[in-house]
């Protein structure tokens, strides 16, 4: 479980498991994207990826990070990602440095 900021301001508790991606957000920062919402962080996003790293998520570019486990597809053609929400699929880059890495992730988990 990791203490995040609610879109309330309050400070609860999310199951590393729920959550689908991690994106940069402007002025925001970074924020936490669940089935169940949109949560923000306490910490730098460099901090999340190492911790995170061990517990199935990649960083695909500077200000993303992806729960494997939750990616349905990759097309190598544009370097994208496509992860399913509870408002529909989104699209996330894959930084080119990072593209072999996330084929061979999807191809140990089939």
């Amino acid at each position: 479980m990791l203490s995040l900021v609610d879109s309330n301001g309050d400070v609860c508790l999310v199951s590393i498991q729920d959550m689908v991606y991690l994106q940069m957000n402007g002025r925001e920062g970074l924020q936490f994207y669940t089935d169940n919402g949109i949560y923000k962080a306490l910490t730098a996003t460099k901090d999340w990826a190492t911790f995170l790293q061990d517990k199935g998520f990649l960083q695909l570019d500077r200000g993303t990070i992806v729960n494997v486990k939750k990616v349905a597809a990759y097309n190598s053609e544009l370097r994208v990602v496509t992860v399913p929400t509870s408002e529909g699929n989104v699209l996330l880059p894959v930084a080119e440095k990072v593209q072999r890495q996330i084929k061979k992730l999807l191809l140990a988990r089939e």
